[in-house]
């Protein structure tokens, strides 16, 4: 099974578990009646208790044997030479020279920038870059929410100010009453909503 979910089904806690189930349930059980089948899948963290986080959670899924895998296993510890790095780069990017400027400052400074960090793969940099810990560092730089989660497997937790309603808060406010039932001594029927963007006022009145 190659990467079973999108950046859109990743958010949904309904389509992971449906994906789940497919997965523990449709896709294993090809094997048929008497017979196991072996798994293989391989996916990417995009979001915290996605899919691809609960699948590599031995505690939740024990059977997918899962392993996750970093790009970085160490950062580097001189962050004050990182920081210049960024600043630097930056300007150069801005300036439209492509981060060379950056790049001649890390050469320069390269042991120490070095110094600390652990790669998966040293090989893994592009042809402008010097080494994997520049060319991680500066995806990291470019958006460091994708980096964690895309490169990394460990995605950042989303703060999110939007308050879900649960199903008790829900019931608190019903009157008990079936849907579509008028009181006997009542003769009239209304309603008045009051949209808003995270909540709606309304009130029925018989």
């Amino acid at each position: 099974i190659d990467d079973p979910q999108t950046r859109e089904s990743a958010k949904s806690v309904d389509q992971t578990n449906q994906r789940l189930s497919t997965l523990n349930g449709d896709v294993l059980g090809m094997a048929g009646p008497g017979k196991k089948i072996s798994g293989l899948l391989t996916c990417t963290k995009i979001y915290c208790d996605d899919l691809a986080d609960q699948v590599l959670d031995s505690d939740k899924n024990p059977e997918w044997q899962g392993e996750c895998t970093k790009m970085v296993y160490a950062f580097p510890t001189d962050t004050k030479l990182w920081d210049q790095y960024e600043e630097l780069r930056a300007n150069s990017l801005r300036a439209g020279n492509g981060g060379k400027e950056a790049t001649e400052f890390y050469i320069q400074n390269r042991a120490a920038m070095d110094f600390g960090s652990k790669v998966a793969w040293s090989e893994r940099y592009n042809e402008d870059e010097v080494s994997a810990i520049q060319h991680a560092m500066n995806l990291m730089l470019r958006d460091e929410v994708a980096f964690y989660a895309e490169y990394q497997n460990d995605p950042i937790a989303e703060q999110s100010d939007e308050q879900v309603l649960t199903i008790e808060q829900v019931m608190e406010k019903t009157n008990g009453r079936k849907r579509g039932e008028v009181p006997l001594g009542c003769q009239y029927l209304t309603m008045f909503i009051d949209v808003h963007d995270k909540l709606l006022f309304y009130v029925v009145v018989a």
